[in-house]
């Protein structure tokens, strides 16, 4: 978390006198002053010195796999957010190296040939064989069994020229997403969930042995990583309402749910009846908010902070199985 000790205005030898930018990194300021960065690090050591918590892993739900053919960091960040805003929590693998096991798997702006053989394979087979979830988001990747995985049957694959507005089927969601390029499809063997304007499937989820398979026809962590005011709630692309929509039944282990996509929480099972869960406002004031516990938990601790949080700082409580 600390990058530079004091900023770097004043320094007249070199690096510092050929390199312009960066200079101002420092959590103290050329006149020995703190900033409240410094501060905030301050009263976090303060805590973990008052409270001796034996923090262990977060849960993860899902494990979104990254491929060395696109923008990984700028996909991955998408992803993050998102998923952090629909109240849930991935772990990124390297999509050329061994995945870890998980119910829910997501391929997200899968370009070029995306990730080898062997992991698409494996992938596939956990969902066939071991009815895991599949969440892909295309980006013209090269996909020999796109019809058998979408359940939809490509009938031209062209250039895109503009932005398109899609609608889920039931009507509950609208966005504008952009793509490079357009698969023209009809229903084959997958289910229909949202149409561009001229009826167009935009998005499928499709029965893949014992698993499913969504999938989106657009590269929607690519394409608003960009964005200004991708991830603002008060726009009126709430992009993070797509994950919501498509995985809040598959997380219904979660004990916790909260009451806006500002605030970020994690769980951190302790044993099966002990849990640790931590929770940060994500947004930019002082900002109320409701974390509900499941009917079978309770509230047993707070450490830092109570069920009604107000921002400044993570919230720390601990909960128990009633």
């Amino acid at each position: 978390m600390w990058w530079c000790s004091h900023d770097q205005y004043e320094l007249d030898f070199p690096p510092y006198d050929w390199c312009c930018v960066e200079r101002e990194l420092g959590l103290i300021r050329s006149d020995g002053t703190y900033k409240s960065a410094a501060y905030a690090m301050k009263e976090m050591r303060d805590f973990t010195d008052e409270n001796t918590i034996d923090l262990p892993d977060r849960q993860r739900d899902a494990v979104c796999i990254l491929s060395p053919y696109s923008d990984s960091w700028g996909i991955a960040y998408s992803t993050f957010v998102l998923s952090k805003q629909a109240g849930f929590d991935v772990r990124f693998a390297d999509g050329t190296k061994s995945i870890p096991k998980s119910n829910v798997y997501m391929l997200p702006c899968v370009s070029g040939d995306y990730v080898p053989k062997r992991t698409q394979t494996e992938i596939l087979r956990r969902v066939y064989e071991e009815g895991a979830t599949l969440y892909i988001s295309w980006d013209g990747a090269i996909i020999s069994d796109i019809e058998k995985l979408s359940g939809l049957k490509v009938i031209s694959n062209k250039v895109r020229k503009s932005s398109s507005k899609v609608r889920f089927e039931d009507n509950s969601l609208e966005f504008n997403l952009s793509s490079s390029r357009r698969l023209d499809t009809i229903d084959y063997t997958g289910t229909v969930l949202a149409r561009e304007e001229d009826s167009n499937p935009a998005l499928s989820v499709n029965n893949y042995g014992k698993g499913k398979i969504y999938f989106l026809f657009f590269p929607l962590e690519k394409s608003i990583v960009d964005e200004v005011g991708a991830f603002d709630i008060n726009s009126k692309n709430n992009y993070y309402e797509i994950y919501s929509k498509l995985f809040s039944n598959l997380f219904s282990h979660r004990i916790i749910s909260k009451s806006s996509p500002l605030l970020g929480v994690s769980e951190h099972p302790i044993d099966s009846d002990n849990c640790i869960i931590t929770a940060v406002n994500y947004g930019d004031c002082e900002k109320e908010f409701t974390i509900t516990l499941d009917e079978n938990w309770e509230f047993k601790n707070g450490f830092n902070g109570s069920m009604n949080l107000l921002s400044g700082g993570i919230k720390v409580i601990e909960i128990q199985r009633k």
